[in-house]
């Protein structure tokens, strides 16, 4: 199983960039192995490297916790890590993720996918599309922070990537 590791600054993958407009970038075919691979060491442990990510991005952008009504009444790390709607939320993340990672040679499905999601947050949710980049940042970090040296250049950039294509769809409803 994948365990989190405490990583230095001085460990930080270098050269992870997500953009959140202009065109999605391709995938190489090593980019897109990597990204399988890895994947499949991150996705068994969903719903917990899920509930990291949404605790990671929340403490650090409190204010984006106003979009998220259901969470108000978390106020620490361990209430958060212990809620069942943030679990809950934590494991539709993930799952997302997964389908991007499942479509990843089909870009028509990743689209569908991610103009429906991004309808549903700018329509209900009325989020402020910045931080969809400011959340795959966070995904990306805690991946990488998981994987260690699994996390090779291929799978940097793979990650980076995949991350960009789904910002840019999250984005496209606003």
């Amino acid at each position: 199983s994948l365990i989190l590791r405490r990583t230095s600054a001085t460990d930080k993958p270098a050269n992870m960039s997500i953009a959140d407009s202009g065109s999605a970038p391709a995938l190489s075919g090593d980019e897109k192995s990597a990204v399988r691979d890895t994947w499949k060491v991150v996705y068994p442990h969903a719903e917990d490297h899920g509930t990291t990510i949404l605790i990671k991005f929340l403490t650090e952008n409190a204010d984006a916790k106003k979009f998220f009504p259901k969470f108000q009444a978390l106020k620490t790390a361990d209430e958060m890590k212990s809620s069942p709607v943030l679990r809950d939320h934590a494991k539709r993340i993930m799952n997302s993720i997964n389908d991007m990672v499942v479509a990843l040679d089909d870009t028509n499905a990743q689209n569908a996918q991610m103009n429906g999601l991004s309808k549903k947050h700018a329509n209900d949710f009325k989020v402020d599309p910045k931080y969809f980049k400011v959340i795959s940042n966070v995904i990306l970090s805690v991946i990488a922070e998981g994987l260690g040296a699994q996390f090779n250049d291929a799978a940097k950039n793979g990650w980076s990537k995949l991350l960009t294509t789904t910002c840019i769809g999250l984005k496209s409803a606003f």
